[in-house]
């Protein structure tokens, strides 16, 4: 063994084993299968082991080896079953190899198992430590036991609150019970501490719209997004703006950001929908000449039939009358004044 012939030591030790009238201690075993063990001859290490358990039941190494052999040949279940066990013959109690077991079960997909072990360990434990906790989190979800999970979650991020991977965690178990506003709070967490893309920014946005919280869901792109958003994402942060009754912010981030054609509608719509007409017509009419768009004039005659200016109303309508985009609304405000007209006209006679 001290030369590191692990296979001559292991044959010489079987050959103790037959010839020998003596009780053979557990001792013998524990060498046989670790001369094996080293020798990387894992299935034939596995019988002395074996042989060994079944006159020692009760022998901590001998159930601690051939455990590990087991681990080793990727019997994940069976090595949970003797590193559990392991734990349990101990005079002085090593936690570790709770875990142990608890990581061999989860990667046998044990899931139930491995949340049983871990669970103990950690109630056992005055000071759990945060692999055991993340363990046992993993393996009550895999468990489908999603309230424990969460109990155990928001338990370990109370002493450890800078893990923002498994704030992330808690915000997808607040999802899947619909909880948006935890589940928002959670990312909030998640994201002011630790890594985050665009896209993540994008989704938890998503949420506050969800929830109807327009105002922080503006804010929140705003930070996607940062000091120079492209024209199409500072026109989404403008409307959100507006719908949260940020008026003027909405209409002053839409010309700080874009200042071509498309951003002067885009504050004219903004304009119009916070019911300020005459504001959305003076944009309108600085763009109506240069830009030769249906949708300049769809919303110029809105604006007039807001303020009860049927003549112009009815001029702007009928420019557009004949284009494909608003031929079927044009035509419904046009019939109305239509009516207006021939009623017009009957009192005048």
């Amino acid at each position: 063994m001290d030369k590191k012939q692990y296979v001559e030591a292991a044959e010489l030790i079987a050959q103790y084993r037959k010839t020998t009238r003596e009780t053979i201690s557990a001792e013998v075993y524990i060498a046989q299968g670790g001369a094996l063990y080293q020798a990387q001859k894992m299935q034939q290490a596995l019988l002395p082991f074996q042989e060994g358990l079944t006159l020692y039941p009760d022998n901590e190494y001998l159930n601690l080896n051939l455990g590990i052999v087991y681990y080793e040949l990727k019997q994940f279940t069976e090595a949970g079953k003797l590193l559990e066990k392991t734990y349990r013959v101990q005079k002085e109690k090593k936690p570790e190899f709770l875990y142990q077991a608890g990581s061999a079960y989860y990667q046998g997909k044990k899931f139930d198992k491995s949340a049983r072990v871990m669970t103990f360990l950690i109630k056992e434990s005055p000071s759990p430590r945060v692999e055991w906790v993340r363990l046992a989190v993993h393996a009550l979800l895999g468990a489908h036991r999603q309230k424990q999970a969460e109990s155990m979650l928001i338990t370990f991020l109370s002493v450890s609150p800078e893990e923002s991977d498994y704030w992330k965690l808690l915000a997808k178990l607040y999802l899947d019970k619909e909880e948006y506003a935890k589940a928002a709070a959670s990312l909030e967490i998640a994201y002011r501490q630790g890594t985050h893309s665009t896209q993540d920014l994008e989704r938890l946005a998503s949420i506050y719209r969800y929830q109807g919280a327009t105002l922080m869901a503006a804010q929140t792109l705003q930070r996607a997004y940062g000091a120079s958003p492209s024209q199409e994402n500072a026109l989404k942060v403008a409307a959100l703006l507006a719908s949260a009754g940020r008026v003027e912010q909405a209409v002053d981030y839409a010309s700080k950001y874009s200042t071509n054609t498309t951003g002067t509608l885009a504050k004219a719509r903004i304009l119009f929908h916070s019911r300020r007409f005459d504001e959305a017509e003076r944009v309108l009419g600085s763009i109506k000449e240069s830009q030769k768009s249906p949708e300049v004039h769809f919303y110029l005659a809105l604006c007039a039939w807001e303020r009860g200016d049927w003549d112009h109303a009815r001029q702007e309508f009928k420019r557009i009358a004949g284009t494909k985009q608003f031929r079927n609304q044009t035509n419904s405000y046009l019939a109305v004044l239509d009516d207006i007209v021939e009623a017009r006209q009957s009192i005048e006679n």
